[in-house]
């Protein structure tokens, strides 16, 4: 039973598009900061933080985030 409520909290709790926003305005100054050549380092940390926070979201919204409690469960 606690299970399946965490994974039903999990997945009401899906990022919105403002997030997915988010990580393409990441990517896309970390690309023209890179291929502009003005601020080469700028541009690797930006396009580092899209990734790290688009791989957040992607898993937040496949519920990977809700952890088996099978053997806390005790059912």
């Amino acid at each position: 039973m606690g299970r399946n409520r965490l994974r039903s909290d999990l997945a009401s709790e899906r990022p919105s598009r403002l997030d997915w926003l988010a990580v393409a305005g990441l990517i896309g100054v970390g690309t023209v900061s890179i291929a502009a050549l003005d601020a080469p380092l700028a541009g690797i940390l930006a396009l580092v933080a899209a990734l790290g926070f688009g791989t957040l979201l992607a898993v937040s919204e496949a519920g990977l985030l809700a952890g088996d409690d099978s053997e806390t469960d005790g059912e």
